[in-house]
């Protein structure tokens, strides 16, 4: 499960980049808040976010609301954050999700460490 989150998360940042110039970021680290707990955070480039972004993980939810994408290489089916989410509350872990300032999306994972 927790590959599939990291996939979901990886494909998300990578489907919702920028055309050109884009860029994204992986990492994991000890969480500086509990050392007894491990930090994954994918961060993209992309299109400017409003402040409120938490309503993305409910199913079938896009960016642009409930319609598709007419790009249908940015095209999908709002289930990637919902399945992410899931994974999370099952590992007893914790789903933030940041607008980037200047674009894009920051999604950091707490998770116990085993």
């Amino acid at each position: 499960m927790l590959r599939q989150l990291t996939l979901n998360l990886l494909h998300n940042a990578l489907r919702h980049n920028l055309a050109t110039g884009g860029s994204l970021t992986l990492s994991t680290d000890p969480d500086p808040a509990d050392p007894g707990r491990a930090v994954l955070t994918v961060t993209n480039t992309g299109p400017l976010l409003p402040d409120t972004v938490d309503h993305l993980t409910e199913p079938f939810l896009r960016g642009s609301g409930r319609l598709a994408e007419k790009d249908p290489a940015r095209r999908g089916h709002g289930l990637g954050l919902a399945l992410v989410a899931g994974i999370v509350r099952a590992h007893h872990g914790d789903l933030t999700l940041t607008p980037n300032p200047d674009g894009g999306l920051t999604a950091r994972v707490s998770l116990p460490s085993p």
